[in-house]
């Protein structure tokens, strides 16, 4: 009776540890646990932003911009295209930067929304957002009114799959284009 109590604990403690590999295999032990995202087209102040995962391009753009705000460079990598990745880890001073700089960024960050999507193909899309950020006193420019953020499917999951752009006027005269807020 001892040995079949031995085997069957030994069974047991197999599949919890396969079980536990297999989660943060899919997960990877790094994210921070996943909330609903905030629906597109709501203004998300930079205390509601959420890491929402990377499901659609809107979740993976919140996940991204939480990341940033709250300094998680580990995160903030893991919601760039494999390419973007790859040029993003080349310097291993890229870790001190990054903290350095959303310090700064993170206290002049007010909060976004994403007020429209464009699709260019099954697996591409661009969201234009706005971005509520207050500039330092002697600064003597302004922030533009939107942005174009590219965003890429990746298997199941939507990461960024390109450098934030300027918002040109043409970007609403073409495409299939879904709007959030007017």
């Amino acid at each position: 009776m001892k040995s079949s109590l031995k085997i069957t604990l030994t069974i047991v403690a197999i599949v919890i540890l396969a079980g536990i590999i297999f989660f943060f295999r899919q997960r990877g032990p790094h994210l921070p646990h996943t909330r609903p995202p905030h629906a597109a087209g709501t203004y998300i102040t930079k205390s509601r932003l959420v890491f929402a995962g990377y499901a659609t391009p809107e979740a993976a753009l919140e996940s991204m911009t939480w990341a940033m705000m709250n300094g998680d460079y580990d995160t903030s990598i893991a919601s760039l295209g494999p390419e973007m990745r790859a040029d993003a880890v080349k310097d291993p001073k890229d870790r001190k930067n990054f903290e350095s700089s959303m310090r700064k960024m993170s206290t002049r960050f007010k909060g976004m929304q994403i007020v429209a999507k464009k699709t260019l193909a099954g697996d591409k899309v661009e969201l234009k957002l706005k971005l509520d950020v207050a500039l330092p006193s002697n600064s003597h420019g302004d922030v533009p009114p939107f942005f174009i953020q590219p965003m890429t499917r990746f298997g199941n999951e939507w990461k960024l799959g390109g450098s934030t752009r300027g918002y040109e006027t043409n970007w609403d005269q073409s495409g299939q284009i879904q709007t959030f807020v007017q």
